[in-house]
């Protein structure tokens, strides 16, 4: 048994020498997973490569982040247009183009922060269709404003005017409700179930 137990852990002559484990390729980034503590540089990259993609998720730092980038980018375009310069249609056009151009990166980040907070993405509807109405209430009720002004100065009836202020007051009351909702659900902090939208 001694013999065979020493024959047993002795390498026999014809086995090849072992080879030393392969060391595993390096992970590799996957942009629809969200980065907690995400760089300001790293936001703005993740922002533009996920242009319009709506699954995945996306980490509080990394919206907030892009948020002010493009916040930061229209406030120094609308800064130069009302500038001076003689170049304010210029700039007021690039502030326009940036508008068209952060839309819908905007609402796929948005999109895929509520993923991260394990909500559909489907939630943005509330905001957006709070922002509508809001804004259709808004100019209707302002635009009445002006037609019972005229009217309420030509035959002493002013009631048109205040239901259409009125109408305006509650269309602002919507476009700030739609800003709270927007800023309560990308504040929401991030839930491991969010996984279901990768």
């Amino acid at each position: 048994m001694d013999r065979k137990e020493t024959n047993m852990t002795q390498p026999n002559a014809w086995q090849a020498p072992q080879q030393p484990p392969a060391t595993p390729a390096p992970p590799q980034a996957d942009d629809t997973l969200p980065v907690t503590g995400c760089s300001f540089k790293d936001a703005i990259i993740r922002y533009w490569k996920g242009y319009v993609r709506f699954s995945g998720r996306a980490s509080r730092s990394e919206y907030w982040w892009a948020m002010l980038f493009t916040f930061l980018v229209w406030l120094v375009l609308s800064l130069f247009d009302q500038s001076d310069s003689g170049l304010g249609a210029l700039f007021s056009l690039l502030s326009a183009c940036w508008g068209l151009a952060t839309i819908l990166p905007t609402i796929a980040i948005s999109w895929r922060r509520l993923h991260d907070a394990d909500k559909p993405g489907t939630f943005m509807f509330i905001v957006y269709g709070l922002y509508l109405i809001g804004y259709i209430m808004f100019f209707f009720g302002l635009f009445g404003a002006i037609g019972g002004a005229i009217t309420g100065l030509s035959n002493g009836d002013a009631s048109l005017l205040s239901g259409a202020l009125g109408m305006g007051s509650i269309g602002l009351i919507l476009i700030v409700a739609g800003f709270i909702t927007n800023i309560v659900f990308m504040c929401l902090p991030s839930n491991p179930d969010g996984a279901r939208f990768d």
